[in-house]
């Protein structure tokens, strides 16, 4: 079980900041001239956790892989290294890849769950 909503975001930045080929890790607005393959910090999700005691909490983390790469490659390889690094008390949950239309950019979304103790 990962520490806390903090930690969890502290860990997460740090290890996909180590995340050999991105040009940065962002949790928030990206610079408009940002080359790419970039990746974001998006979404989360707070939820009850296993624990019928209600002492722990689940939560879900979306990452977004951005690729001016014309096709899906770059996403694939960045994806396995993500996952690769990621704290091994991080569970896969969901993947992605599409086109974005308005950017022409390559768009990976990964979905993490991690359990932690609640009010921590």
């Amino acid at each position: 079980m990962s520490g806390n909503r903090t930690t969890i975001f502290e860990q997460l930045y740090a290890a996909l900041s180590g995340v050999e080929g991105l040009t940065g890790v962002f949790d928030g607005q990206v610079p408009a001239d940002q080359p790419g393959p970039y990746v974001v910090i998006g979404h989360n999700q707070e939820l009850e956790g296993r624990l019928l005691d209600d002492s722990e909490r689940k939560m879900y983390v979306t990452l977004h892989i951005w690729s001016s790469y014309g096709g899906r490659a770059e996403i694939v390889r960045l994806w396995s290294l993500i996952e690769a690094a990621v704290p091994q008390d991080y569970c896969f949950d969901d993947a992605q890849v599409m086109k974005d239309d308005d950017s022409g950019w390559q768009h990976g979304v990964l979905t993490y769950r991690v359990f932690f103790e609640r009010g921590h």
